[in-house]
């Protein structure tokens, strides 16, 4: 059985954290500790230190490397190529 807590923080618990630091009630230690967020997290997004995941927002695993758009347009391109019975390979 795992003990890993990865991701049990809450937006909200993030946005309290980041706001008690900023008004000065509470250090990174004590922030950490009250609101459940392990501390290199809680000093990453302090010091919006993560591309993605900054502030309250919350982001786990790898980004995609394809934007949404470039997908689109990929599907819809090979969408048109099987129209023409040009067929993909699974190695293409």
């Amino acid at each position: 059985m795992s003990t890993r807590k990865c991701g049990a923080w809450s937006s909200e618990d993030m946005e309290r954290a980041l706001s008690a630091m900023e008004r000065g009630d509470m250090g990174l230690n004590a922030a950490a500790k009250s609101y459940g967020i392990p501390k290199a997290t809680l000093s990453r997004h302090e010091k919006a230190q993560n591309l993605f995941a900054n502030g309250t927002v919350k982001c786990h695993g790898q980004t995609a490397t394809l934007t949404q758009s470039m997908e689109e347009e990929l599907v819809a391109h090979c969408l048109q190529l099987e129209s023409m019975y040009m067929r993909l390979r699974i190695d293409d």
